[in-house]
């Protein structure tokens, strides 16, 4: 019983922490589009989703790289995440 008790514990400080990255770095993409930094806020955007423990992280940062690409007008760039990711 008490090793099932750590390891539940185990998982979920790693899942918080997981969260917890994917929650600042959405921040920080999202001020760099406030900021008109839609290039950087793309790359961000991108790597998270590279990097997402979820396919909602996943999922949400497509959507935020897509509308980047859009703000950029570089539309094929935002065709090519939506194509190139199996969500």
């Amino acid at each position: 019983m008490i090793k099932s008790m750590v390891i539940i514990g185990i998982v979920l400080a790693c899942c918080a922490g997981a969260r917890a990255d994917y929650l600042s770095d959405r921040k920080a993409a999202l001020e760099l589009v406030k900021g008109g930094k839609n290039d950087e806020a793309l790359s961000l955007f991108t790597k998270m989703a590279a990097s997402a423990a979820s396919d909602l992280q996943k999922s949400d940062a497509l959507e935020q790289a897509v509308g980047c690409a859009n703000r950029l007008k570089q539309y094929d760039r935002g065709l090519g995440l939506t194509v190139s990711h199996d969500l």
